[in-house]
């Protein structure tokens, strides 16, 4: 049984999120937790703002939420939805790192999803604040699923690496418990900046664990040359049947390239692919 939490705003994206996460585990048992924060702090805005009381401003808010949750619970078991799929419904009052945080902690998360708007040229709104916020300050895996991206089952999964960090038995058997269920071709990728680049005996060393740990999985290894990191991304999901690109937090420089880089006009797997993030275990 996984535990599955989707924060919403109860915009369009978020739902997409809701929908991706709800076929993405479509064969499986879960319980997908659906979450409402109520900012606190957009609370003591208003209260200064109408001199109202503070009190009655949250009583409104939670019964709001409350509300909006019911019409979207709705709105999910309207679905064709697996019979052993459960829905349960969150309304909290905090920021919502804190909430996702006490969320992950109390119903034993396995993974958070997040629906965005995907890239629109703004460096810190690329997947979005809030996003942003929870992939680098919650330390529970993150699946990100951008606005356009619509589930298809998985045909390939590409992980970008530059081999300076292991893979650890811990990163492999989570990502094999998360979506390597139907032995799903993984593709790891290194990009260097010129052709007679070459691996360090450490990377060397680094990118048998790679092959180790998924030796039981159909893999391959590719190198692109391209000074830009975001551009042989592009290229390498453009040429490929990628479904999903992975990536481990910790590995913090070489992710905020790929993930952060403010320079968008030419990508569009930031719209159109998820991304999932993981933290070392």
């Amino acid at each position: 049984m996984k535990n599955i939490l989707i924060p919403t705003d109860f915009s369009e994206n978020s739902w997409n999120a809701v929908t991706y996460a709800l076929s993405f585990y479509r064969k499986e048992s879960c319980t997908f937790y659906l979450l409402h924060v109520i900012d606190v702090m957009v609370g003591a805005v208003v209260n200064a703002a109408f001199d109202t009381p503070l009190q009655e401003i949250d009583h409104e808010r939670i019964a709001a939420s409350e509300t909006k949750l019911m019409k979207l619970y709705d709105r999910v078991i309207s679905r064709e939805l697996n019979p052993h799929h459960t829905i349960k419904l969150i309304s909290e009052t905090d920021t919502l790192v804190e909430c996702i945080r006490k969320s992950v902690v109390n119903y034993h998360i396995d993974l958070i999803v997040m629906g965005t708007r995907g890239a629109d040229g703004i460096r810190e709104k690329t997947i979005g604040t809030h996003t942003v916020e929870v992939l680098t300050r919650v330390k529970c895996p993150l699946l990100i699923v951008p606005r356009e991206a619509c589930y298809s089952k998985l045909r390939e999964v590409v992980f970008p690496t530059d081999y300076r960090m292991p893979c650890t038995t811990g990163i492999a058997e989570l990502l094999k418990k998360l979506i390597l269920l139907d032995q799903v071709p993984i593709r790891f990728l290194h990009i260097v900046k010129k052709h007679s680049d070459l691996l360090s005996v450490e990377q060397e060393l680094n990118k048998i664990t790679y092959s180790d740990n998924f030796k039981d999985f159909e893999n391959s290894f590719h190198t692109l040359t391209n000074h830009n990191l975001e551009l042989a991304v592009e290229c390498f999901t453009e040429s490929r049947d990628i479904s999903l690109i992975v990536m481990v937090a910790k590995n913090l420089n070489f992710f905020q390239q790929i993930l952060f880089n403010p320079r968008v006009a030419e990508i569009s797997y930031h719209t159109r692919i998820p991304f999932l993030v993981l933290h070392e275990v």
